[in-house]
């Protein structure tokens, strides 16, 4: 491999400048708008976004450009004379031969069936200034050694995109602009290139574990042979799922900024939680959307004290997460009291709320959604194994009241 000065810098809104000086492009964001929520919105269909998302870099802190909005931290390869530069409404990363960046996507191996990672999805903003028209650029490479040829280029001819196992695209890049391009992945059904949201390439079908299957870490911007000529990053994102074709146009292009929202996130077991005293058990996990700066407690009370959460019956629990297990499920476990109170046949509903306490403000005090817990109850009454034939006002004694009953209908019976 030549070796070459790398370095990577963040560069901000509207001071993006080419290495030398070779001209000043503007990096415009025109409008802002957070893409993936935890709460529905089916008028845009963003909530899907959140799905299966496993990182996001956004190139938004200054002092630590590899910061993972969501998922881990970035590897830096060969970072030299390191400037980064943040302002406005974000940054870039700007990525020199034999530099790239280490994306650890925290895919279960296995993904889409064999040993590797079969599907799965990439996002990336990127630009490619003028200098590097007429070189190839890779912009990833599926090999951690880096010991072969890059696995997606642009093309040094062209512009155009992909490389021979899976097809070069019909369009050509434009140097100098931004682009959002997204790679969809389902191997062995379909290898998809789109670029600001629509499809440029269906490309040659895959085989599973093979070169377009993914280990542990894929190199972003790698090659083994030089072939990785200098180009500008603004975003990264990376999915456990093909995104769509329709998720993928609704992203729009590498102007759209994408913002992950702060949220704690939900998961009942089954879809619901239902418990029974003395019987059933149930339970829901609860993890955060993002990386907090400070620790977060989540306080998990119940409605009344018909359910024990742990601590007692209508006592409250404390999930606590931080800057590593943030990412980790906790399990909440639900177990209805059992009292001796008979509450009737019908199953009753408790509600578990949630209370968020953090010295990160993108976390302290934010809206969490509640757990309703439906009840059965255990008690029995005479009624649950049947009644007296002379209990006839079904109230489980015999008594006068039913006499009545039973006069009543007897003189009915002799007046007709």
């Amino acid at each position: 491999m030549e070796e070459k000065d790398g370095r990577l810098q963040v560069v901000r809104a509207g001071q993006l400048k080419e290495k030398g000086n070779r001209g000043t492009l503007r990096l415009c964001y025109l409008i802002l708008l957070c893409l993936f929520f935890c709460a529905s919105d089916s008028s845009w269909g963003f909530d899907s976004l959140s799905n299966g998302l496993t990182g996001f870099w956004g190139f938004s802190d200054s002092t630590n450009v590899a910061h993972a909005t969501v998922g881990t931290d970035l590897g830096l390869h060969n970072v030299s004379g390191s400037d980064w530069v943040l302002g406005g409404l974000g940054g870039a990363v700007y990525v020199d031969r034999s530099t790239w960046l280490i994306v650890t996507h925290n895919i279960p191996p296995g993904t889409g069936g064999g040993s590797r990672v079969n599907e799965w999805t990439i996002l990336m903003d990127i630009m490619v200034p003028t200098s590097s028209k007429g070189q190839w650029v890779s912009l990833y490479q599926t090999n951690p050694a880096n010991t072969n040829d890059g696995d997606f280029f642009v093309r040094n001819t062209d512009g155009a995109l992909g490389v021979a196992q899976t097809g070069y695209s019909a369009n050509k890049i434009s140097y100098d602009s931004w682009l959002r391009v997204v790679v969809s992945v389902d191997n062995p059904d379909f290898y998809r290139i789109y670029v600001n949201g629509v499809q440029w390439l269906e490309g040659k079908i895959q085989a599973i574990d093979g070169r377009f299957s993914l280990d542990a870490t894929l190199l972003i911007f790698a090659d083994e042979d030089g072939e990785d000529y200098p180009k500008y990053c603004s975003t990264l994102a990376m999915w456990n799922r093909p995104l769509t074709g329709a998720e993928i146009a609704s992203m729009g292009n590498a102007y759209t900024v994408i913002v992950p929202e702060h949220c704690v996130e939900i998961t009942e077991s089954g879809g619901n939680t239902a418990v029974k005293e003395g019987g059933a058990v149930d339970s829901y996990e609860v993890v955060l959307s993002s990386k907090p700066a400070a620790d977060v407690e989540i306080i998990a009370a119940p409605g009344d004290g018909q359910i024990d959460l742990g601590e007692g019956p209508g006592l409250p629990v404390v999930l606590k997460f931080n800057t590593s297990n943030w990412n980790i499920p906790k399990t909440v476990t639900v177990v209805a009291a059992d009292d001796n109170v008979y509450e009737g046949k019908s199953p009753h509903t408790t509600t578990v709320e949630h209370t968020a306490i953090s010295t990160d403000g993108n976390y302290n005090g934010i809206d969490v959604a509640s757990v309703a817990v439906s009840v059965t109850d255990n008690e029995l009454t005479c009624g649950d194994w049947g009644y007296l034939r002379s209990d006839l006002n079904r109230d489980c004694y015999v008594d006068l009241l039913d006499f009545a009953i039973f006069a009543q209908q007897w003189l009915q019976i002799g007046n007709d």
